[in-house]
């Protein structure tokens, strides 16, 4: 199931890389291939209801830039994980003595729990399945120490070989990252729930 995801997600990437574009746009300025990622995070009680509700965009960055041309390369084979950082200006957030909490995605069967990402690649059929533009992570941690989230990041673990082990990638680049115009307030015992969506045009 994992590998048909990676194939799906580097097939998507190489039909927007093949994708025409219009030789300039309506201002005289040459157009360029982006990548855009849509984030939607909510914070809830422990009693499952809604603290607060937040949605914002961000970029792919020079990491990112690296892990694509990497991938369809070929310098790397696959991506092994996927990861979300949420990033705070103190320590304890999620764990004490650090100030990143980190989303992994779950590698084994069933459903992510606390603390673990799944990955999904939209697809439709035409003559087939195929990937329809977009890859979406959605994970969830709790917070045990409170604070405030200062800034996000989507984060690849990459392989050079399918010698490569989950505790060691062969690379790891940070994918996109957006700071927070305004931080978001945790209090502790509440769960972080969040949603990427990235799209090609």
């Amino acid at each position: 199931m994992k590998r048909h995801l990676i194939q799906g997600f580097a097939l998507m990437l190489l039909a927007a890389l093949a994708m025409p574009l219009p030789a300039q746009a309506q201002d005289g300025k040459s157009e360029a291939i982006k990548v855009h990622g849509r984030w939607t995070i909510d914070v809830r009680n422990p009693d499952g209801s809604l603290a607060s509700h937040h949605e914002f965009d961000n970029a792919l960055i020079s990491g990112g830039a690296r892990a694509l041309a990497g991938l369809l390369g070929k310098f790397y084979k696959e991506v092994l994980t996927w990861k979300i950082w949420l990033e705070s200006p103190a320590n304890g957030l999620c764990d004490p003595g650090t100030v990143v909490c980190e989303i992994t995605e779950r590698l084994g069967a069933g459903s992510p729990g606390l603390g673990e990402l799944s990955v999904h690649v939209p697809t439709g059929f035409l003559f087939g399945e195929f990937p329809l533009g977009t890859v979406e992570l959605k994970g969830a941690v709790n917070v045990t120490g409170g604070g405030s989230i200062r800034a996000v990041a989507s984060v690849l673990a990459l392989c050079r070989s399918s010698a490569c082990l989950p505790t060691a990638p062969d690379g790891t680049q940070v994918f996109s990252r957006h700071t927070l115009a305004e931080q978001i307030t945790v209090e502790p015992n509440q769960v972080v729930q969040i949603t990427v969506v990235f799209s090609f045009s």
